[in-house]
């Protein structure tokens, strides 16, 4: 199971979380000596929304004139890549679709445009839709493309977000 993770790059901090969580295996115990059940099978958790790949990327940056084009991201499976074919904004927004962090309503809205990151105390939330299966977990094939989407001033490029299979236990305690 992947881990969200605070990651840096020039003057930006951002996370990637895929909707990828495994629960490879569920079993409960019961009290008073009643039969124990088992589930031995691999099953998606936290995801029932969809059957596809999904990516949330959180992003703060302390340069202003730093900018993010959801829609150049690009995920890329075994070399081949594949672009977004939805996008969107957690924000606050108003009565027109204008982000308002004072009174606006909570939700998600369809992103057309680049996102200026100019509010440095301000948290980026974005939700990018790719017509993929969801990759397992246990893979490491996967990779997703920053380059073209994070814009800086001096022309720097964004970067290549690798994924790495980790060991998760959650237990019921």
């Amino acid at each position: 199971m992947q881990a969200r993770h605070n990651l840096s790059w020039q003057d930006v901090r951002f996370s990637v979380e895929l909707n990828n969580k495994l629960q490879t295996r569920d079993h409960t115990v019961m009290l008073f000596v009643v039969p124990t059940t088992i589930d031995p099978f691999d099953k998606f958790i936290g995801a029932n929304d969809s059957k596809k790949l999904v990516a949330f990327v959180e992003m703060k940056s302390v340069n202003p004139e730093v900018s993010f084009d959801a829609t150049a991201v690009r995920f890329i499976v075994n070399g081949q890549t594949h672009p977004p074919i939805k996008v969107s904004e957690y924000a606050r927004w108003n009565e027109d679709g204008q982000v308002n962090n004072l009174d606006g309503k909570w939700g998600y809205r369809d992103l057309q445009s680049t996102r200026v990151l100019q509010d440095s105390e301000h948290n980026y939330s974005f939700k990018l839709e790719f017509d993929l299966d969801r990759p397992s977990p246990r893979e490491e094939s996967y990779q997703l493309d920053l380059s073209r989407a994070l814009k800086f001033p001096n022309g720097e490029q964004g970067p290549l977000v690798k994924f790495k299979a980790l060991p998760w236990k959650h237990g019921y305690t």
